[in-house]
Parts: structure tokens; C-alpha cells; sequence
């Protein structure tokens, strides 16, 4: 007997494996020894692949429908990093992944208080797998847990909110007109000083120069004057020399 088995997610919106048949001898019943066909459905690196393999399937065998499911505990997660960082204004959409079999009920916390519930501000998907804040604000900064439960156990993922100051993505753009400004005025004040100094040289190398040339014109004077009054002496004695007859 070849029988075929066809494998399929339970909403049938993904064909999963086809399979043969494979023949089980069930203990005798009476004086009926019977046989029972059972499909198998194997899955490969199920540890690696749990996020595609956990839920209900559906097995198919003619008009025969069979439902089977692989069951797990939640595994959560809230993303790579283990924080956040947000401008103070803008909107938060954080989501929560979520593995589980059967489905979890889904819970968000802040600082290990009390369970977040929505408000103005806060909002949650129909499913809790995605929490909005509508405005951040610095208030909202702090530690979010998503918690997720179902009969096989719970899991839970943490991400820290940072609230930065809505300027924040300027400063380095501020700092860097600060470090202009702060350079401007250095240069400005070192040319400013180098101009006196530069001013100070020149005002005493003309006053260098008045001096030179007023020494100068004194020595020339005394030389006149001397032979003017040389001149004068002699003139003097010519007319008090007695003339001889």
C-alpha cells in the first residue's frame, strides 16, 4: 500500500513537507491482526530553526485530516541592542518578538513596577507585541520589559530607554561654531597685539629719527656763532688800536 501524506500549516497557507508512508504493526485485536500507515514529519536543526517549526500542522492523507502541533515556551526578544535612544517629542514604536506554541499572553512593564496599562500617550497593538508612546518625554526614559506567558512557561526581554534633548542632534554641529568662534577671537587678538607692537616700533623709530636729525642741526649752530664772534672780537680791536702818525 502506498499511501501519501501532505504536511501543512494548519491555516494551510504553507505547504510543509509530502511523505510516503510508513507502516506500524499495532498488537493483535482478537483475531485481527492489523496494520496502521503513519506519517512522519521530521524536522532538521530544530533548535536552530525553532521560529519557523513551532505551531499547529495539518496532515492530509485523501479525505483524512489529521492535526498535530509542536509546542514551546516563549522566547522573546526586543532587538539586538539592550538600549534605546529617542529625541524628546517624537513617537516610540517598540516591538516585541515573541516564539511560542500555544500563544502567550503578551505583558509590558517599566522598571520591574507595576504593569503599563494604555492612556493618552501609551498605546498597545491588539496583541501586546508592540507598545507606542504618542510623545516622548523625559518622564518615559527607563528599563521596558516584555513579558510573555503561556502553559509551558514564561519569557522575557529587557531594552533601557534614553530620552535625549531635542537639541541634541545639534550640539556637535554648535560645538564646532563654538571651536570657529573661540579660533576667530584668538586670531583677532593676536593681529590686534601685533599691530601695536608693529605701531609701538614705528612711533619709536620716528622719535629715533627726530632726535638724529635735531643733534645735527645744533652743531652747525655753535660753529656760527663761534666765528661770529670771533669776528666781532677782532673788529673790536681794530677800533681801539691807537693809530700811529
Amino acid at each position: 500500500m502506498n499511501t501519501k501524506f501532505d504536511w501543512a500549516r494548519s491555516n494551510g497557507s504553507e505547504v510543509v513537507a509530502e511523505t510516503g508512508t510508513v507502516p506500524s504493526r499495532v498488537p493483535k485485536t482478537g483475531t485481527l491482526d492489523m496494520m496502521r500507515v503513519v506519517g512522519r514529519l521530521t524536522f532538521t536543526d530544530f533548535v536552530d530553526k525553532a521560529a519557523q517549526n513551532v505551531g499547529e500542522y495539518k496532515c492530509t492523507s485523501g479525505d483524512q485530516v489529521g492535526v498535530s502541533a509542536v509546542y514551546s515556551a516563549p522566547v522573546v526578544s526586543l532587538g539586538e541592542r539592550e538600549y534605546r535612544s529617542v529625541l524628546e517629542s517624537e513617537i516610540l514604536v517598540q516591538h516585541c518578538s515573541v516564539i511560542a506554541f500555544p500563544d502567550p499572553v503578551i505583558t509590558w512593564t517599566k522598571n520591574n513596577q507595576t504593569e503599563l496599562a494604555p492612556s493618552d500617550r501609551l498605546k498597545f497593538s491588539p496583541d501586546n507585541r508592540s507598545l507606542t508612546i504618542a510623545v516622548v518625554d523625559k518622564s518615559d526614559a527607563g528599563l521596558y520589559i516584555c513579558t510573555a506567558k503561556n502553559r509551558l512557561g514564561r519569557g522575557q526581554a529587557y531594552i533601557k530607554l534614553r530620552v535625549k534633548d531635542r537639541l541634541a542632534a545639534l550640539w556637535p554641529f554648535l560645538g564646532i561654531l563654538v571651536e570657529i568662534a573661540i579660533l576667530t577671537v584668538i586670531i583677532a587678538l593676536y593681529e590686534r597685539k601685533r599691530a601695536a607692537a608693529r605701531k609701538r616700533n614705528q612711533e619709536a623709530d620716528d622719535a629715533n629719527a627726530a632726535a638724529g636729525a635735531s643733534a645735527s642741526g645744533g652743531g652747525g649752530g655753535g660753529g656760527a656763532v663761534g666765528s661770529s664772534g670771533g669776528r666781532s672780537a677782532n673788529d673790536s680791536d681794530l677800533r681801539h688800536r691807537p693809530v700811529r702818525a
